[in-house]
Protein backbone atom coordinates (compact mmCIF):
# COMPACT_ATOMS: atom_id res chain seq x y z
CA UNK A 1 0.00 0.00 0.00
CA UNK A 2 2.82 2.38 0.91
CA UNK A 3 4.65 1.66 -2.35
CA UNK A 4 1.48 2.20 -4.38
CA UNK A 5 0.75 5.41 -2.46
CA UNK A 6 4.30 6.63 -2.94
CA UNK A 7 4.14 5.80 -6.64
CA UNK A 8 0.83 7.66 -7.01
CA UNK A 9 2.20 10.64 -5.08
CA UNK A 10 5.26 10.69 -7.32
CA UNK A 11 3.08 10.49 -10.45
CA UNK A 12 0.81 13.18 -9.05
CA UNK A 13 3.83 15.36 -8.19
CA UNK A 14 5.24 14.87 -11.69
CA UNK A 15 1.85 15.73 -13.25
CA UNK A 16 1.56 18.83 -11.07
CA UNK A 17 5.10 19.91 -12.09
CA UNK A 18 4.31 19.39 -15.77
CA UNK A 19 1.02 21.27 -15.35
CA UNK A 20 2.81 24.15 -13.59
CA UNK A 21 5.38 24.29 -16.39
CA UNK A 22 2.67 24.37 -19.08
CA UNK A 23 0.62 27.01 -17.20
CA UNK A 24 3.74 29.06 -16.60
CA UNK A 25 4.73 28.85 -20.29
CA UNK A 26 1.22 29.77 -21.47
CA UNK A 27 1.13 32.66 -19.01
CA UNK A 28 4.54 33.85 -20.21
CA UNK A 29 3.39 33.59 -23.84
CA UNK A 30 0.18 35.50 -23.12
CA UNK A 31 1.98 38.19 -21.13
CA UNK A 32 4.57 38.58 -23.91
CA UNK A 33 1.78 38.91 -26.50
CA UNK A 34 -0.01 41.44 -24.29
CA UNK A 35 3.20 43.45 -23.80
CA UNK A 36 3.76 43.46 -27.58
CA UNK A 37 0.17 44.56 -28.18
CA UNK A 38 0.37 47.34 -25.57
CA UNK A 39 3.75 48.49 -26.92
CA UNK A 40 2.35 48.63 -30.45
CA UNK A 41 -0.72 50.55 -29.25
CA UNK A 42 1.49 53.03 -27.37
CA UNK A 43 3.72 53.57 -30.42
CA UNK A 44 0.67 54.06 -32.65
CA UNK A 45 -0.88 56.52 -30.18
CA UNK A 46 2.44 58.38 -29.85
CA UNK A 47 2.73 58.67 -33.64
CA UNK A 48 -0.86 59.93 -33.94
CA UNK A 49 -0.36 62.48 -31.14
CA UNK A 50 2.91 63.69 -32.66
CA UNK A 51 1.16 64.01 -36.02
CA UNK A 52 -1.71 66.01 -34.52
CA UNK A 53 0.59 68.22 -32.47
CA UNK A 54 2.79 68.77 -35.52
CA UNK A 55 -0.25 69.75 -37.58
CA UNK A 56 -1.42 72.13 -34.84
CA UNK A 57 2.03 73.71 -34.59
CA UNK A 58 2.15 74.06 -38.39
CA UNK A 59 -1.31 75.63 -38.43
CA UNK A 60 -0.44 78.06 -35.63
CA UNK A 61 2.83 78.99 -37.33
CA UNK A 62 1.07 79.52 -40.66
CA UNK A 63 -1.59 81.67 -38.99
CA UNK A 64 1.05 83.79 -37.23
CA UNK A 65 3.04 84.15 -40.44
CA UNK A 66 -0.11 85.26 -42.28
CA UNK A 67 -0.90 87.78 -39.53
CA UNK A 68 2.68 89.03 -39.61
CA UNK A 69 2.60 89.28 -43.39
CA UNK A 70 -0.65 91.25 -43.22
CA UNK A 71 0.81 93.56 -40.58
CA UNK A 72 3.94 94.13 -42.66
CA UNK A 73 1.78 94.87 -45.72
CA UNK A 74 -0.29 97.37 -43.75
CA UNK A 75 2.86 99.00 -42.38
CA UNK A 76 4.32 99.22 -45.89
CA UNK A 77 1.13 100.86 -47.14
CA UNK A 78 1.15 103.42 -44.30
CA UNK A 79 4.85 104.22 -44.78
CA UNK A 80 4.34 104.50 -48.54
CA UNK A 81 1.35 106.80 -48.08
CA UNK A 82 3.23 109.00 -45.59
CA UNK A 83 6.21 109.14 -47.95
CA UNK A 84 3.94 110.04 -50.87
CA UNK A 85 2.26 112.74 -48.76
CA UNK A 86 5.62 114.19 -47.69
CA UNK A 87 6.97 114.14 -51.25
CA UNK A 88 3.81 115.83 -52.52
CA UNK A 89 4.08 118.51 -49.81
CA UNK A 90 7.76 119.02 -50.66
CA UNK A 91 6.97 119.29 -54.38
CA UNK A 92 4.24 121.85 -53.61
CA UNK A 93 6.60 123.81 -51.38
CA UNK A 94 9.41 123.79 -53.98
CA UNK A 95 6.96 124.72 -56.76
CA UNK A 96 5.64 127.61 -54.68
CA UNK A 97 9.19 128.74 -53.88
CA UNK A 98 10.14 128.56 -57.56
CA UNK A 99 7.02 130.52 -58.59
CA UNK A 100 7.74 133.14 -55.94
CA UNK A 101 11.41 133.41 -56.97
CA UNK A 102 10.42 133.63 -60.65
CA UNK A 103 7.91 136.38 -59.91
CA UNK A 104 10.50 138.31 -57.88
CA UNK A 105 13.16 137.91 -60.61
CA UNK A 106 10.71 138.89 -63.34
CA UNK A 107 9.72 141.89 -61.24
CA UNK A 108 13.34 142.99 -60.77
CA UNK A 109 14.25 142.38 -64.41
CA UNK A 110 11.12 144.21 -65.51
CA UNK A 111 12.02 147.13 -63.25
CA UNK A 112 15.59 147.19 -64.59
CA UNK A 113 14.34 147.06 -68.20
CA UNK A 114 11.90 149.87 -67.48
CA UNK A 115 14.65 151.90 -65.84
CA UNK A 116 16.99 151.28 -68.76
CA UNK A 117 14.36 152.43 -71.29
CA UNK A 118 13.47 155.42 -69.21
CA UNK A 119 17.02 156.73 -69.21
Amino acid sequence: VDAAFSERMETLSTSIGELEARVSQKTDDRVAALVDSVSTSIETARAEIEGRVGAQVDAAFSERMETLSTSIGELEARVSQKTDDRVAALVDSVSTSIETARAEIEGRVGAQVDAAFSE
